[in-house]
Order: C-alpha cells, then structure tokens, then sequence
C-alpha cells in the first residue's frame, strides 16, 4: 500500500450538513467522486463510458467508475471557527472554517498515485465543495499554491478567467464577506436584476435584448396576470393598480414579432421563483421539465487568499432549445397553500445562435466589478 499526503489550506467557508459533529470539515464521500470523475475525463480512462483495457486495474471491481484508492481528510484545528450566512431571504446555512487540515491518499496501483499527484492542484483549482459552491463556498487548495499558479493552471485549461476589481481585506475571508458583498450582488446583476436601493435591469435582460429576446421574467409575470384576470389565482386588490407590474413596465402589450426565451435558466436553473403581489400573496412559480433535473451555474466563483475570480465551463447542449413548463403555487407565511396550477404554456431555452456564455460575460462580466485576464 502507497500513501501520499497533503496539507490544504482552506481558503473560504464550508457550507455543512453535519455542522454540529466535532471537527466537521470536507467529506471524503464527496471528494472522491468528484475526483473520479475528474481524472476519468481528464485522462481518457474510459470510452464510451466502460473501461479502457490499459487501465482495468486502475479501477475498483465493486462499482466501474469508482478507481481505486482510498481518501481521507483529516482536521487537526482545536479551534475550528463556526458561523451563519443568509444565503437568500429568510433562509440561512451554517458554515465552517478549519486552519489545520491534512489529506491522505493509499493506494495499491502506483502509476495512478502518480497520476493523482500530478493533477490534484488543478482538481482543487476547479472545484469547490459543499453548498453553493458555484458561489465562491467551500474553497480548498494545497497549502503550497502560489495565485500566480492558480491562475496559469486555470488558463492552461482553457477556462475563460475574470478577477474582481476589488480584493477582500486582511482575513476577511474568514466570514461570509466575499460572498454577501461581492458575489452575490454582483451575480444578481448579472442574472436577475437588482431591486434594492432603485432598481437596476438583468445583464441577461440587456444581452437578450441585443438579440432581439424578450426574457422569461416579463412572460412569466404576464401567465400570472392571466390566471389573476380569469379568476384561477386569488389576488386581493387595494388600488386601481394591477396585483403585479412588470418592473415599471406599464404596458402589458406585446409586438406580435416578439419572441420569449428562458434566459436566466442559461445562468443556472432555479427550481422555483417567487413573485411578490401588491396584496397579501406571493407566487411561488416552480420549473419543469421531462429532460433536465438540474443545471447547476456554468460560472464557479473562486476565492484564493483576498483577490475574487470566477471562470466559466461549456454550457450542456441540452440547454439550448430546451422546452420548460412551470406551475403555480401560493404561498403565506412561508408555506404553499393549495394545489399546483399548472400552466398552460410553455417556454424554450435560447439555442446556440442566441446565447453565447462567452460572449455574455465579456460584454457584461465589467459592468459588474470583473475584468477578464
């Protein structure tokens, strides 16, 4: 048995489940498949998802696409430091922060320890652990890694890299800081808008728009107003006012040459959104589809020590074109009341004529505080 041994750094908190067990820190069951998965399409170990001949006994007979070695991660901090971050209204997860952490690897096939040891820097560069990770949570290097190698094994691979203009202060890493006022807003702006202290249009809204789109946030406010209208939603008026408006837009007018599409969804898909009425009710509009459960962000935030980056990855050809429904649900006092109401149209993903990932976040990655490099 051959053993390789780490010290990582932790440079961001860990969103954990098990956040109350002594010395709770990242799990083993979530890093060796990703690992897994990492090296298999990082060094062809398979072909059309079965192993290559070459490399059988790289791999563990009791599950095919498990290799062969063992992990462990071991927290030595006597003084791990806890925490709460609201990661969206009304709902908050427990975060944390370990200063001594080790990482062991055994294994009885040599050429694939060695295999590990050449690409685990860059397997830690590109993935974050725990709960929204995409969103700069859950960031580990090894403790030797020097930004300027960070950055060149991010390029080296092709990655289209932005850094934030503004670095965190001293140790401020060791809150939620880079996360509730860095990314967060910054990400916001980009995919959803901003509705606090004045109201700032979507950048997906903006690139949409260049291509002659109309977002998915007008149309589903329009399905709303039609089930509100025909009596299928309740809504308790108070003014003259419709019960919701679209973003100041008075007009609920269309051009009959305009198209809608899905987006947002491009950025990340929601399981639900939530329109709030100008009476009591808030909407809570849940997203289907037949083909695709989730589609986590193409855009993985990344801190190292104080400077703030993100890259981007390849969105999923199934994104494009792909046809959504939706449902609708009430919801008071933060729980659904009554039965879905499904509605009865659907909408369509962009297709890779109209939304370029690449070319959104160039155009629209600086509006927000980002510059690529």
């Amino acid at each position: 048995m051959y053993k390789l041994i780490f010290k990582l750094k932790q440079h961001t908190p860990l969103i954990h489940f098990q956040y109350a067990q002594h010395r709770a820190t990242l799990r083993a069951t979530e890093l060796k498949p990703k690992l897994d998965k990492f090296l298999i399409n990082k060094l062809k170990l398979t072909e059309n998802n079965k192993q290559k001949k070459e490399f059988k006994h790289w791999f563990n007979n009791a599950d095919k696409l498990s290799l062969d070695y063992k992990v462990r991660i071991v927290n030595n901090d006597t003084n791990q430091e806890k925490g709460t971050v609201k990661v969206m209204p009304s709902h908050e997860e427990k975060w944390l922060l370990s200063s001594d952490l080790q990482i062991e690897f055994t294994c009885f096939v040599t050429d694939l320890l060695t295999e590990i040891e050449k690409n685990i820097n860059l397997f830690f560069v590109l993935h974050n652990f725990g709960k929204r990770q995409s969103k700069g949570f859950g960031c580990f290097y090894l403790n030797d890694l020097k930004e300027d190698n960070f950055v060149s094994l991010i390029k080296n691979e092709g990655r289209a890299l932005f850094k934030s203009e503004n670095n965190l202060k001293s140790n401020i890493q060791n809150s939620t800081y880079f996360y509730d006022r860095e990314i967060n807003p910054a990400w916001s702006r980009l995919k959803s808008g901003k509705n606090f202290r004045g109201y700032e249009k979507s950048r997906v809204f903006d690139y949409m728009k260049d291509n002659n789109l109309r977002w998915d946030k007008r149309w589903i406010k329009k399905q709303l107003k039609d089930l509100i209208d025909n009596g299928t939603l309740p809504a308790e008026l108070k003014s003259d006012n419709d019960p919701i408006d679209i973003n100041g837009d008075k007009s609920w007018h269309d051009n009959s040459n305009e198209k809608y599409s899905f987006g947002r969804a491009m950025l990340g898909l929601a399981e639900h959104y939530e329109y709030i009425a100008y009476d009591r009710y808030t909407y809570q509009v849940k997203v289907k589809s037949s083909n695709i459960e989730r589609f986590k962000s193409p855009v993985t935030f990344k801190i190292f020590n104080k400077s703030i980056y993100a890259f981007a990855e390849q969105i999923d050809k199934k994104m494009f074109d792909e046809e959504f429904s939706f449902e609708v649900v009430n919801k008071r006092n933060n729980s659904t009341v009554g039965k879905p109401i499904t509605i009865s149209r659907t909408l369509n993903t962009p297709n890779n004529q109209n939304f370029n990932l690449d070319m959104f976040l160039n155009s629209y990655f600086r509006t927000v505080g980002y510059h690529n490099i």
